[in-house]
């Protein structure tokens, strides 16, 4: 087992590597205006977007055929937009079509047209007929695109922030009154169903003022507080998004896309106007271009990742009003940069990696690894060649790559014909592409790759390997690394570092037993990282959305929109009705609740989903005369009204019955040990004559004792969540790290023994460790924010034994001081280098908090103190290595530890 154990773990390195190796940077788009009479030739334009910089979109104001045809086969893809006043008559299928074939179908899909505009800001017009045949001439113009077969171009139109009627703070955006229903209720349910993204230009620069200069800019400032969410908001940017979403999620539409069509700043304005300035320029749109590409969300979409398109490409010398309307480019007419955003090829920002280099010694001792592995591929490795069955491999794991690099063109679909030998053993390869071709036994019979020095070559092979082979003994092998049990996890959001879905998803699967996973909404972008990968989802209904869900209609929507589109490729297994309704004290969600858990699972039957359970979670609350666990009873009141429909819906559906018992919320100095399964004299039950060691198993016992008494002791029971916080503030002294490895392991190692408890003997019971991660967002004390197993790097904040690297099960021992190093400015660091440095560090989702008026860290008031704490954090999330250190040279390594005060350095 030790050998397996080992192997799978190489082979889970070796796949974590070339996952790497692979990846690749997002890209930023523009938008292309003509407005000039200076301007270069649509062919010299494409050429230098695809060349010297790492624009990969952009979006027109027209369908310009000369930008069209001079976009054809540079992988660019293109927004095109309809005329506002073409909307009336575009709301006609004859005249759709009739613009579909002239517009898109003699340039699609040579030219990547990726999707259609239709209008510029139309509810800003206040055009009525251009407003009432918006939807319609959105609608009429996907249907011609089917028609003429055209399925991957998405239609959508472009709004002002001008929509919302509230959106301060924004958690409260809302659209306007008269629009909300009438228009964006049926466009949102049309973006929807056609999968396109609702298309938004937030301006911060009309937005600025000088008290605001500071928060629009992305620079420091003290933020703006949502007092309905406890965010702190520390630019204009983040919160317009989290408005509008705020505004689409009131709708019920909070899952669709959201693209930003517009935004930039003007470098040139008429005296009298000092927000437009090179300087500022540079600054808002370097910021926003390093987020995009960093694939950052808002405080409210923590784990997106938004399409932006800069406005604009060139100054565009014809465009009338205010000097300003005429410098918002990017670039002059002679493609010189005005300002640098960090969007040029020039080594300042690297446009995509690289297609990687993989060295022959590398790959040898990672492929020596698999050899190990099994006979089978090991036999096929003469038969293949060295290089070959390392496409083999490559292929076998990551399906079939493309990707674009500087030193050559993509679009290139020829190789050599000639049956080339492998290329030398010391030779570095350069997989740009590689193609694997099967006979009719199913078998591989020829695989196409690039060696470095840029030749196609062209390889046969007489293997008799499927390509299902490596894949089914990787399979095998993770299957016995396993160790003897598994355990769920709460993956909450609520944080704005947390790594992205598909992060989240590669990192349980390869790195943990963890099997499955309980998120608090329907989140489609975890729902999609997590196809594929074998990991269980449980998903939450709002619990404003349990009225609505009575009707079977809407909960048959409800299903087709947040179950249908990901299941089964994501093993979504249980739906959870909402969480801990009973504690609401909510009238209306407690008695629709039941109604609700029935309707979700008639529209899963009917939609012929016939494996998925629904449930709802419970707070011990729902218990009184808990002390003693045979004598538990649901509350009078609740007992028969709610859980006796309840208990027997869940039997009749064999779901669960979902708890969450937290004996830390019980906490007493008194009672720490029996709380945190320490040696204790225990609690006796006196009617069975049970002496109970430890809080988690009296109230297991309790619960099932309470719905044994009304007839249902045969339910299984879920842990929905439990926990302990590992952090708190200075008057919850029971939160510590010790403390959180003592209860989580010794939790888990109850639910997963078999051993069950005294009242449910031999029971395992599906547990969700609460949580994945330390949420740096979520209100109220220190303690909240510190229920995490991992921190957003995916470092362990304590080990409980669910790695599976083979680590010890005890708590993870803290690195010995004098390797530790922390991240200080130099001594001759100036202030203003200093300043920039903050400024710089709070734009890329650094807590900057402890820093400002009342954090732990603003005494003492200076900019180098500041600095300090900031470059540090900086340094400490962001990988550790030195050049994580450098800050243009004003930063410098220290093995000793700067803390000072209440001010504690990570």
């Amino acid at each position: 087992m030790v050998a397996k154990t080992n192997l799978s773990h190489h082979l889970l390195l070796l796949v974590s590597t070339l996952l790497h190796l692979f990846s690749t940077t997002i890209a930023i788009g523009v938008n292309y205006g003509t407005q000039g009479n200076n301007l270069p030739p649509p062919s010299q334009v494409a050429n230098f977007i695809k060349t010297q910089t790492i624009i990969d979109s952009i979006k027109i104001f027209d369908t310009n055929h000369d930008i069209l045809n001079a976009f054809a086969n540079t992988g660019i893809t293109v927004t095109v937009t309809v005329g506002n006043g073409d909307i009336p008559s575009l709301a006609n299928l004859n005249s759709a079509r009739g613009w579909v074939s002239a517009n898109i179908a003699p340039f699609h899909p040579q030219t990547r047209i990726n999707r259609i505009v239709v209008g510029n800001e139309i509810m800003a017009t206040a055009n009525k007929p251009w407003i009432s045949n918006l939807v319609p001439a959105m609608r009429t113009i996907h249907k011609a695109l089917l028609l003429a077969g055209i399925r991957n171009v998405q239609v959508t139109t472009p709004h002002s922030l001008g929509i919302l009627s509230i959106s301060e703070p924004p958690s409260a955006g809302q659209f306007r009154r008269g629009f909300d229903r009438a228009i964006f209720a049926p466009m949102l349910q049309f973006l929807r169903e056609t999968k396109s993204p609702f298309m938004v230009n937030p301006y911060p620069y009309f937005g600025y003022s000088p008290k605001m200069a500071n928060y629009a800019l992305f620079k420091r400032n003290r933020g703006v507080h949502d007092r309905f969410t406890g965010i702190t908001y520390t630019n204009m940017y983040d919160a317009m998004l989290d408005a509008t979403y705020s505004a689409m999620r009131k709708l019920g539409y909070g899952d669709v896309g959201i693209v930003v069509g517009e935004t930039g700043w003007p470098s040139v304005c008429d005296p009298g106007q000092p927000a437009c300035s090179m300087e500022n320029a540079a600054w808002f749109n370097g910021n926003l271009v390093r987020r995009s590409r960093q694939g950052k969300g808002t405080p409210l979409m923590p784990n997106r990742r938004f399409e932006t398109y800069l406005f604009s490409l060139f100054n565009e010398n014809l465009k009338p009003g205010p000097t300003a309307e005429r410098n918002w480019g990017l670039f002059r007419p002679d493609f010189s940069p005005i300002y640098d955003a960090g969007i040029l090829r020039n080594g300042q920002v690297t446009a995509h990696a690289d297609s990687s280099e993989i060295e022959c010694r590398l790959a040898h001792t990672l492929v020596t690894t698999v050899l190990l592995a099994s006979h089978v591929i090991a036999e096929s490795v003469p038969q293949l060649g060295f290089h070959l069955w390392l496409c083999h491999l490559l292929f076998s794991f990551l399906g079939h790559f493309q990707f674009r690099n500087k030193n050559m063109k993509t679009s290139a679909k020829i190789y050599e014909k000639e049956r080339s030998h492998v290329p030398k053993r010391r030779q570095s390869i350069r997989l740009v592409r590689f193609t694997l071709q099967k006979d009719n036994k199913n078998k591989i019979s020829d695989i196409s790759f690039i060696s470095k020095k840029n030749r196609p070559y062209h390889m046969a092979t007489t293997a008799t390997t499927s390509i299902t082979t490596a894949l089914l003994l990787i399979s095998t092998l993770l299957h016995f690394s396993t160790t003897a049990f598994a355990i769920g996890v709460n993956y909450g959001t609520l944080a704005n570092n947390l790594p992205s879905p598909s992060q989240v998803a590669s990192f349980l699967k390869t790195q943990t037993t963890i099997d499955s996973i309980k998120i608090f909404d329907t989140n489609p972008d975890i729902l999609r990282a997590f196809a594929n990968s074998n990991i269980t989802v449980t998903v939450t209904v709002g619990n404003g959305d349990i009225p609505a869900l009575v009707d079977v209609n809407a909960a048959s929507q409800w299903v087709a929109n947040n179950i249908k589109p990901y299941y089964p490729q994501t093993r979504i297994k249980l739906i959870a009705v909402g969480n801990e309704i009973l504690l609401t004290g909510n009238k209306v969600w407690i008695s629709r609740l039941v109604p609700c858990m029935k309707s979700l699972h008639q529209a899963l039957v009917h939609a012929g989903i016939k494996d998925v359970q629904v449930s709802t979670p419970h707070t011990l609350g729902i218990m009184h005369n808990s002390v003693q666990p045979s004598a538990a009873r649901i509350r009078p009141g609740y007992d028969r009204v709610i859980f006796a429909p309840m208990l027997q819906f869940l039997r009749q559906t064999k779901s669960p019955l979902m708890v969450n018992p937290y004996p830390y919320f019980s906490y007493s100095p008194s009672m720490e040990n029996y709380i945190l399964f320490k040696p204790n004299r225990g609690v006796h039950d006196t009617n069975t004559n049970i002496t109970y060691t430890n809080m988690f198993v009296a109230m297991m016992d309790a619960v099932y004792s309470a719905i044994k008494a009304m007839g249902y002791g045969d339910l299984d029971i879920v842990v929905a969540e439990s926990g302990w916080p590992s952090l708190g503030d200075p008057n919850q002294p029971m939160c510590t790290v010790e403390n959180a490895v003592s209860y989580n392991k010794n939790m888990i190692k109850v639910v997963t023994s078999g051993n069950g408890t005294p009242l449910m003997p031999k029971r395992r019971f599906q547990t969700y460790v609460f949580s994945l991660f330390n949420e740096n967002l979520k209100p109220g004390s220190t303690a909240e924010r510190n229920w995490g197993l991992f921190r957003p790097d995916f470092t362990p904040v304590y080990d409980v034994g669910i790695m599976r690297n083979g680590q010890s099960d005890g708590p993870t021992p803290p690195s010995p001081t004098k390797s530790k190093k922390w991240c200080v400015p130099k001594a001759d660091a100036t202030d203003k280098a200093l300043q920039a440095n903050i400024d710089y560090v709070c734009s890329q989702g650094v807590d900057c908090k402890p820093i400002q008026a009342g954090g732990a860290c603003f005494s003492p008031d200076n900019v180098r103190s500041h600095a300090s704490y900031i470059m540090n954090s900086y340094y400490q999330s962001h990988g550790r290595n030195d050049f994580n250190c450098d800050f243009s040279q004003t930063a410098v390594l220290t093995t000793s530890d700067p803390s000072h005060g209440t001010c504690k350095y990570n």
